[in-house]
């Protein structure tokens, strides 16, 4: 079975991320970098989105554009729910964490809402999935 058309297999991979990106409060955060987190939040939704894409058969580029996957899903006819619209300002973490940087602009409040978002995220996806 190829992984990357098994969508519980993205799932997965997305609750992975999600719960690396949840576990900040049991860190030291002295030694890990914050800006990981925020990647890890925004790998939780994309993989998410990407797992319901999987789902139904619909074929998506190689992307981390949040935005242009969910608009994948809305041409589809899948129903993405307008109050998880928020998730696409997730896409910026996929670039700007990834590197070394001045990342002092993010915070341990703006990680709890990326977490926040991406799990509410997988857990409309494992809805769809499951």
């Amino acid at each position: 079975m190829d992984l990357f058309s098994n969508s519980n297999e993205w799932l997965r991979r997305a609750k992975s991320n999600l719960n690396r990106a949840k576990d900040s409060d049991n860190l030291d955060l002295r030694e890990i970098a914050l800006e990981d987190l925020f990647f890890d939040a925004q790998q939780c939704a994309e993989k998410s989105i990407k797992a319901v894409l999987v789902k139904n058969n619909i074929d998506f580029s190689y992307t981390h554009d949040i935005s242009k996957l969910i608009t994948l899903l809305t041409k589809n006819e899948i129903n993405f729910p307008e109050e998880l619209f928020e998730v696409a300002e997730l896409t910026v973490f996929a670039f700007i964490t990834r590197y070394p940087g001045d990342r002092k602009h993010l915070t341990l409040e703006d990680l709890n809402w990326a977490v926040k978002v991406s799990e509410n995220t997988y857990n409309w996806a494992k809805n769809q999935i499951l």
